[in-house]
């Protein structure tokens, strides 16, 4: 279940990176296609980017803290299932 949980973080924070480097990229070609559009807004057009990089690092934050997590409680339970040193042999 663990690793399932792992491998499930480590997809999502993945997506995470790729759905931002994918929507900073449409919003670029975007920009270029239509300066006009851009150009009649308040704000300069990277400023939806700057939120994005907010929201993306903020999710990336939270998925790497609980893969930190999990990472930690495998390791654990790997420690406790593997015999120590003069542990699991017989030495007479």
């Amino acid at each position: 279940m663990w690793k399932n949980l792992k491998r499930f973080l480590q997809t999502a924070m993945g997506s995470t990176v790729g759905v931002y480097l994918g929507r900073s990229l449409w919003l670029w070609q975007d920009y270029k296609a239509r300066p006009g559009l851009y150009a009649m807004a308040g704000s300069p057009w990277y400023l939806p980017l700057l939120a994005g990089a907010l929201v993306a690092a903020g999710l990336l934050l939270v998925e790497g803290w609980g893969l930190f997590l999990v990472n930690r409680h495998i390791k654990k339970k790997q420690d406790a299932k593997a015999p120590g040193p003069g542990k699991g042999t017989q030495e007479d």
